[in-house]
């Protein structure tokens, strides 16, 4: 009878498919767990900007705060690194904000500002003020973790201060002669209270930018 040259040994086609699919699952998590160590290794250093510090965090626990340069964290969210501008001096206005700035800003007005800038005076009358306060960051953890919102409680705070001075003085004095001593006692007594709430904040300037009678 015919024949035909030897034959190779059977192979089972669901061995086979196990097979390949092992070597296949190899190569995958071969390749995974090289991607995981190069994103590893990456997420592992951070750099600082001069003027800045990094508070780092392991775990949501401050642990550590750095300065400028290049520096290692562990990776995979165990560190987090917030970085602060803490020689950067930050500004907040009050009564109005500034939408665009340039030789002629643009300055908004709206509910909020407005109820921000009516003042009553010691004489009751209503006077509209204008501020700014300018700050820096001189303790970043504080700054950073004292406060659920240290913004909002720095406004409040300044809004508080001011409206407490004006109302020492008669509608006249705050519009015209005594504003200087206006802004001097407003910024020494919000000074005091960043001290006394300890904020890590430290105030370099309050100053009213427009006073005149509220329409």
């Amino acid at each position: 009878g015919g024949g035909g040259g030897p034959r190779g040994p059977s192979r089972d086609p669901m061995e086979e498919l196990t097979r390949n699919f092992k070597n296949k699952g190899g190569s995958f998590f071969s390749m995974g767990l090289i991607l995981m160590v190069i994103v590893g290794v990456m997420s592992s250093f951070y750099t600082i900007d001069a003027g800045h510090v990094g508070v780092v965090l392991r775990f949501g626990e401050h642990i550590d705060t750095t300065g400028p340069g290049l520096h290692f964290k562990i990776p995979f969210g165990v560190d987090t690194v917030e970085d602060v501008a803490v020689e950067r001096q930050q500004k907040m206005e009050f009564g109005f904000r500034t939408a665009a700035a340039g030789v002629q800003s643009t300055l908004r007005r709206d509910g909020e500002t407005v109820a921000e800038s009516d003042m009553l005076t010691g004489d009751l009358n209503v006077a509209k003020v204008e501020w700014i306060i300018q700050f820096v960051i001189d303790t970043p953890e504080k700054y950073l973790f004292k406060f659920r919102n240290i913004q909002t409680t720095l406004r409040l705070m300044a809004e508080a201060t001011m409206r407490s001075v004006t109302g020492d003085y008669s509608f006249d004095e705050v519009i015209t002669d005594r504003r200087e001593e206006v802004e001097r006692k407003a910024k020494e007594l919000l000074v005091d209270l960043n001290k006394r709430y300890d904020t890590g904040i430290t105030i370099q300037q309050l100053k009213l930018r427009d006073v005149n009678a509220s329409i």
